[in-house]
């Protein structure tokens, strides 16, 4: 183990833990805004979507207040109406946070003292969460039609504050024209959950099903795109977005679909490549986009993604702000600060490196492999 591993473990060692205490769960509508407490912590969403919701359960409410409270070692209880499918949902979510021990997650209990059984819905169409990104461009180009994929919501507050962020206004413009390519009907929904102090690393795929499970009375189901495959996830676990945790908050009542799990990320970008269309033209990648909207170019992501293109003989510049030459970029490529984003950082770099042809750019990557190797204290029994 080397020194700067060392340090972190003794840091967390010694990293303050919130001490337990409880919290009611209330909530109320101001319009058509929810409001919603946890104790001294409060968020609220909204969505512009176009035709009518009922909440005759605060279900949402109850995903986001478990999400506080897992964060901050709070027990939570409340008498409003919650559907009895969404707290076992919520019981299998909390069972999974205690039993892997992520960082800055924390055993909660939750007590609902007005369970409801919801009747069933005559909705057929379902919705999904889109980024703009790779993964849920994927998902919408191949499973559309078979999920009846009517509607997308782009969510201001998850990448981006909220919805006055010019970037997200950028990349608003860049999903509505996706979109139309695709013909969905594309509408924004807002929350500030995210202020309340969420651990993001282990919570954001929750975020995401409270904001599909907001629109619940007008879908019959819902697709959250998968980053990875199940390989891969293994590497990067503890994170959010796999199986286990999309399983655990799927319902009879709102199905969750985990959509694009087989498939690599370089597949994915040629699936979208050989589709007529253009459809990674307006592609958004990283989290730098400037007032000119290109993605940065230098960021691991626009780095992988680059990477990603060249597996299939591809080179987009002008979805970039700078496109530095990716063999001496990736020579000078820091190592990650910590074992877990080194071993996270080869699961991008061997996707790469198995899907790339043969030649000086696949040379790269296998030395940018090996560096991160030689880095990575080996795991397993000891």
């Amino acid at each position: 183990m080397s020194l700067r591993h060392l340090g972190q473990h003794i840091a967390e060692i010694f990293r303050p833990v919130p001490s337990p205490s409880a919290a009611e769960i209330t909530a109320h509508f101001d319009g058509q805004t929810a409001h919603v407490q946890v104790g001294p912590h409060g968020f609220f969403l909204r969505s512009d979507y176009p035709g009518t919701l009922q909440h005759p359960t605060f279900d949402f409410a109850l995903i986001g207040a478990v999400c506080i409270g897992l964060s901050h070692n709070i027990n939570l209880r409340t008498d409003l109406p919650m559907s009895r499918q969404t707290v076992e949902a919520m019981q299998r979510l909390i069972f999974l946070m205690t039993l892997w021990v992520p960082r800055k997650i924390y055993p909660i209990t939750l007590t609902c003292t007005n369970i409801v059984d919801l009747p069933p819905r005559d909705a057929t169409d379902g919705i999904f969460c889109y980024s703009g990104g790779v993964d849920s461009s994927f998902s919408a180009l191949t499973l559309q039609d078979e999920l009846s994929l009517t509607h997308g919501v782009l969510i201001a507050g998850a990448d981006y504050p909220d919805a006055a962020d010019p970037r997200f206004q950028i990349l608003n413009a860049r999903a509505r024209d996706f979109a139309a390519l695709m013909d969905f009907e594309l509408f924004t929904m807002e929350t500030d959950l995210r202020r309340c102090g969420i651990e993001w690393n282990m919570l954001h795929l929750p975020f995401m099903s409270m904001c599909m499970t907001f629109h619940q009375s007008a879908f019959a189901h819902c697709l959250i795109s998968a980053d990875m495959v199940p390989a891969t996830e293994m590497a990067y676990h503890p994170w959010s977005n796999n199986g286990p945790t999309a399983t655990a908050l799927s319902t009879p009542q709102f199905p969750l679909h985990h959509g694009g799990n087989t498939v690599f990320r370089s597949q994915k970008v040629a699936a979208l490549a050989r589709d007529p269309r253009d459809l990674l033209a307006g592609l958004s990648i990283c989290f730098s986009t400037n007032a000119h909207g290109l993605n940065c170019g230098k960021c691991e992501k626009c780095t992988r993604t680059r990477l990603n293109l060249l597996t299939q003989g591809l080179e987009l510049p002008h979805l970039f702000a700078e496109n530095p030459d990716l063999i001496g970029h990736l020579a000078k490529l820091k190592l990650p600060p910590t074992q877990v984003r080194t071993i996270r950082a080869m699961s991008w770099v061997m996707d790469n490196e198995f899907h790339m042809p043969p030649g000086p750019i696949k040379d790269a990557v296998v030395a940018y492999r090996q560096r991160l190797r030689a880095s990575v204290m080996p795991r397993g029994r000891i």
